[in-house]
């Protein structure tokens, strides 16, 4: 079973999954992790990259209202957003993701793979995915 899970640089939870710049991912075996590979996480910079150019934009962008075509070009990046985790999580043969809160889009895409989503996780990365085997989640 491997669990991904986001993590900051204090080992605590990274309530933004979508931000996170690293993954846990732990391989549990016999109610018990086995491994802990902490990896970059490649889809930071589509999310992260965005929100720096938005406030530079907002400008110019008033005056271009018209062109509705270019708008909503801008925002197409949230599904792939979400398409590139989900991408990630399936090469990297997640079987759950454990996370603080999943919002509609990644609720969305989690639910064309089978991996599970277990939300409410809080605190010490390596604590919540023990407390998940301790509660039976994970065998």
């Amino acid at each position: 079973m491997r669990v991904a899970v986001a993590v900051l640089p204090n080992g605590m939870i990274n309530a933004h999954f979508g931000r996170a710049n690293t993954l846990a991912i732990a391989t549990i075996e016999n109610k018990a992790v086995t491994n802990w590979d902490e990896v970059n996480a490649p889809f930071e910079e589509t999310h992260g990259d965005h929100g720096h150019h938005d406030h530079d934009h907002n400008h110019d962008h008033n005056h271009d209202h018209n062109h509705d075509h270019d708008h909503g070009h801008h925002h197409h990046h949230q599904p792939g957003h979400h398409e590139g985790i989900k991408n990630f999580l399936v090469e990297q043969k997640v079987d759950m993701v454990l996370l603080d809160h999943a919002g509609p889009g990644m609720q969305k895409v989690m639910d064309e793979t089978q991996i599970k989503i277990v939300v409410g996780a809080k605190g010490n990365a390596k604590d919540a995915v023990q407390a998940l085997i301790d509660q039976g989640f994970i065998e």
